[in-house]
């Protein structure tokens, strides 16, 4: 059973807390029938007493078993009948123990808050209703009390004796819900805060996305026209031009192949390809000397074969680039890309030697590099982090920024392998 299915669920969530309170309450009546009676001088009708017990354990037990198969499928009507079992196996306990004279009846207030902090107002008003009806009914019919010398005990000494002891135990299981219910009122809160923080980021990424389709559409004819004028000016031109026009073609073929890539993610539901961690860095290797040629980038995997499949989307090893690339513009002679696998995870250090993050830009969680410095400084959008991250925290990973010893920048780029391995291992 997965433990986490109780904080997707919140019904669930409010099946457990009052299970758990049940439980607690059951062991306190428990040691009240076998114990404190007995050293108070009541004769208990055991019998019936030990049967409503024992069947508020089975129930219990029953109501565990069920929350552990099927979480999911709980729901409030369920959270009501298993209140109304607890007002039933009170007002059962009560009516063979001295009925409104004990005090334990102060507990019909435990189900009334746990319905207040669970239940639609309607649902929690019927719990209400059913524990002021069933006060009722024990106020008037009830079996009273016995001492051992067989006198009858009176009213307020039974109330005397156990007054301090039911506010002790409803004042405790009043304060577990409250307490419980103020902490899943505040997580969602926090979660709705996170939400709508991811909202806004997929608005900008969604905006970005509909302008690089855009932009792909467009360029592809004025690639076509400079690829075909630079082939003409290579088979003319000089020698020594040669090679920077054949540098110019290689840049185009980059292009091309840019552009196809983002075609294929466009129009195809699934272009995944499981590789191995060392063939994924490999492709990205390739793929960043293609785009960048002039730029001094170290690529590393640590340990040996056989290394972890991963599922590599077109979109993770353009995260990757797109963090490359900030690196590249900010130390184009002195970046480092170490990859290795930990455990259950794959880890991906990238280092440069430029201006590091200020702060404004590691409050707002965007990668600034000295390129972006000289396009508006800290104002800088920081987009490759941006679309980087979002692409990662989808994969179910996260990326870390933080300043490197003796100066430059350090992002680590984490992803879980129990969801990107390869089923076939």
């Amino acid at each position: 059973m997965d433990v986490t299915a109780f904080v997707e669920y919140p019904a669930a969530t409010n099946l457990r807390r009052l299970l758990t309170a049940r439980s607690l309450l059951l062991v306190g009546l428990i040691a009240l029938v076998a114990f404190v009676a007995p050293m108070a001088g009541f004769s208990l009708p055991l019998a019936p007493v030990a049967a409503v017990v024992g069947a508020f354990a089975v129930v219990t037990l029953l109501g565990w078993l069920r929350l552990l198969a099927r979480p999911g499928s709980v729901h409030n009507l369920e959270l009501l009948f298993q209140l109304g079992i607890d007002i039933a196996a009170l007002t059962g306990l009560v009516y063979f123990t001295g009925g409104w004279t004990n005090p334990l009846v102060s507990l019909y207030l435990v189900p009334i808050a746990a319905a207040t902090a669970m239940l639609p107002a309607r649902l929690a008003w019927a719990v209400a209703v059913g524990a002021v009806l069933c006060y009722a009914l024990v106020a008037e019919f009830y079996q009273p009390l016995v001492r051992d010398d067989g006198s009858i005990t009176g009213a307020f000494t039974m109330h005397v004796l156990g007054m301090w002891l039911t506010f002790v135990v409803a004042a405790g299981l009043i304060a577990y819900f409250g307490t419980t219910m103020a902490t899943m009122l505040r997580a969602r809160a926090k979660a709705l805060a996170t939400a709508r923080e991811a909202n806004l980021r997929n608005e900008q990424i969604i905006g970005v996305a509909t302008l690089a389709a855009g932009a792909a559409h467009e360029l592809s004819t004025p690639l076509a026209s400079i690829a075909v004028i630079a082939a003409e000016l290579e088979a003319d031109a000089a020698p020594q031009q040669r090679g920077d026009l054949g540098l110019i073609l290689g840049q185009i073929d980059a292009c091309k192949d840019i552009l196809r890539r983002l075609r294929e993610a466009a129009t195809k539901t699934d272009v995944r390809e499981q590789q191995g961690v060392d063939a994924f860095i490999g492709d990205v290797r390739e793929r960043f000397q293609l785009l960048r040629p002039t730029a001094k980038v170290s690529f590393h995997v640590e340990g040996g074969p056989p290394f972890p499949f991963i599922v590599a989307e077109p979109t993770l090893s353009q995260a990757i680039l797109n963090l490359l690339n900030n690196a590249a513009d900010a130390s184009p002679q002195a970046v480092d890309c170490v990859a290795r696998c930990t455990g259950l995870q794959m880890i991906i250090d990238i280092y440069d030697r430029g201006a590091g993050f200020d702060h404004a830009t590691r409050a707002i969680g965007r990668y600034a590099s000295s390129d972006d410095s000289t396009n508006g400084g800290p104002e800088g959008m920081g987009i490759g982090l941006l679309l980087a991250n979002a692409t990662i925290e989808r994969l179910g990973g996260s990326v870390h920024i933080a300043d490197r010893d003796g100066g430059g920048a350090w992002v680590r780029v984490t992803l879980p392998l129990a969801q990107t391995r390869s089923e076939s291992q």
